[in-house]
């Protein structure tokens, strides 16, 4: 199928783009049930059969290729992960959002040891400051100049991942990409967009932006599907995982691409891996098995959740929540407890599992908004907010807003007219005005994590003790009998 736009450069020739999404940091390979994921040996290895046929090759992402769920994806383990992409030789990379989830400090840190170049061209600095990225890149083919942009979708930065972008912005995509587009049509000889959106705002954007050659996909846990074209732009996206590789061949004659062929292709583990790539595979396999098993402690009884009230390990969480955040009170939700927690020996991989990635925020509230946000949370009874640094009794068959019957902060009544300092996990904090009933006030990101603040539990004490203390109480008041 032939595309219409036709660049300043002549040059004729083929380029083969092959591009992945959404990689997840899953390296290994995994056989569980329907969760196969061949591993990034493999697909390594597809890649570079390709490479060895002597075509024009490039090799590309949209964004996802990290993700906080993984261990070695924290700060200082990220490089493990980030060298395996460097020893595939990405030629660009985009932003996705789980990049975006650490914030603009966490993401640097975790690709200041790319050698590859990250593009995003409408994400912005929101005041003054470096870009977090380039905005594009070009890339030379032997006679072919290939420019290559990035772009997010502006509902990337939603409640929870805008708490960590303050210091960011993200412009409208057409208005970013065009803007650079003019300049770059008039020195290379190919537009590819990674795009970090869905299908309609992507179909949207080559209708706004003509001169995009192609646009490859990455956002959603998508099946592949085959290219579509709008107008004259090749539209693609490249699934989820490393069990597939999106394979683009382009032919051009007279500054124009001709032809082009597409296939989708199966990464499974009878394709031949590639050696240099398995080998550090392994290696970041054994470094993530001793990060998991080191000691930290030891539980002397079990750490067991609870949603719809008190729980010892809810206590636990909270209390390290404040003691990092140096406040009076510490509120922390239910949902966000991932796992039990067994008598035994706590390992650096439990206290990882246990946690979502949340960073903790410190801010104020007076005595009424913390006896209000309470009626609120003993009228839900799903989700309760586990709770540090105060205690509170409540009788669950009134009416709902009468519910509350006793509130005290460190041993003394609280009192409405008093500012009290709180903190909460980022979670909580974007969705505040669902566990508080308000929204959230001005307040500080520490940057601490709910994992870090654990650790630091840990470090002054190794032995994990935590009872029900009675800090949540439900009773039944005469007057509801």
């Amino acid at each position: 199928m032939a595309l219409n736009y036709s660049f300043a450069y002549g040059n004729d020739g083929a380029l083969t783009i092959l591009y992945t999404s959404d990689l997840a940091a899953r390296y290994q390979p995994v056989e569980q049930g329907d969760d196969y994921m061949a591993g990034w040996g493999h697909l390594a290895g597809v890649i570079q059969s390709i490479r060895s046929d002597g075509t024009n090759v490039l090799l590309l992402d949209p964004g996802d290729y990290l993700d906080e769920k993984q261990i070695l994806c924290q700060e200082e383990d990220a490089i493990r992960v980030i060298e395996i992409l460097n020893a595939m030789q990405y030629d660009v990379m985009g932003i996705g959002m789980d990049e975006l989830n650490w914030g603009t400090r966490g993401m640097f840190k975790r690709l200041r040891h790319a050698r590859f170049p990250v593009v995003s061209t409408n994400l912005a600095p929101a005041g003054t400051g470096d870009p977090p990225a380039f905005p594009y890149w070009v890339v030379h083919r032997a006679d072919l100049r290939i420019g290559i942009l990035g772009v997010l979708s502006p509902a990337t930065k939603n409640e929870l991942v805008g708490m960590h972008l303050q210091d960011l912005t993200i412009l409208p995509p057409a208005e970013a990409i065009t803007r650079h587009a003019e300049k770059l049509s008039r020195i290379v000889d190919l537009l590819i967009v990674l795009s970090y959106m869905d299908d309609e705002a992507n179909r949207q954007l080559a209708r706004e932006v003509p001169m995009i050659d192609v646009i490859i996909g990455g956002f959603g846990h998508k099946t592949p599907q085959s290219p579509t074209t709008e107008g004259g732009t090749l539209i693609t996206h490249a699934g989820s995982g490393a069990n597939q590789l999106g394979r683009l061949d382009l032919r051009f004659s007279q500054g124009r691409i001709r032809q082009w062929e597409h296939q989708m292709l199966t990464i499974d583990s009878d394709k031949e891996p590639d050696p240099r790539i398995t080998a550090l595979v392994s290696e970041a396999a054994i470094a993530e098995q001793i990060l998991r098993a080191e000691v930290l402690g030891q539980i002397t009884e079990p750490l067991l959740r609870q949603e719809s009230g008190e729980s010892n390990i809810g206590n636990w969480m909270a209390d390290a929540m404040r003691a990092a955040a140096g406040t009076d009170i510490a509120f922390q939700n239910s949902s966000g407890i991932r796992k039990d927690l067994p008598e035994g020996f706590i390992t650096q991989g439990d206290l990882f599992d246990l946690n979502y990635y949340n960073t903790i925020l410190r801010f104020e509230l007076s005595g009424s908004q913390i006896r209000s946000l309470l009626e609120l949370n003993c009228t839900e009874r799903k989700d309760f907010l586990q709770v540090s640094g105060l205690t509170y009794v409540y009788d669950p068959k009134r009416e709902p807003g009468s519910r509350l019957m006793k509130v005290t902060v460190k041993g003394q009544p609280l009192e409405d007219s008093v500012i009290y300092s709180v903190a909460t996990n980022h979670f909580v904090g974007a969705l505040a005005e669902r566990y508080f009933g308000f929204p959230l006030p001005p307040y500080e990101d520490t940057f601490i994590t709910l994992y870090e603040s654990q650790m630091q539990v840990l470090r002054k004490d190794s032995n994990v003790t935590a009872d029900l203390e009675g800090r949540i109480q439900a009773v039944q008041s005469r007057a509801s009998r």
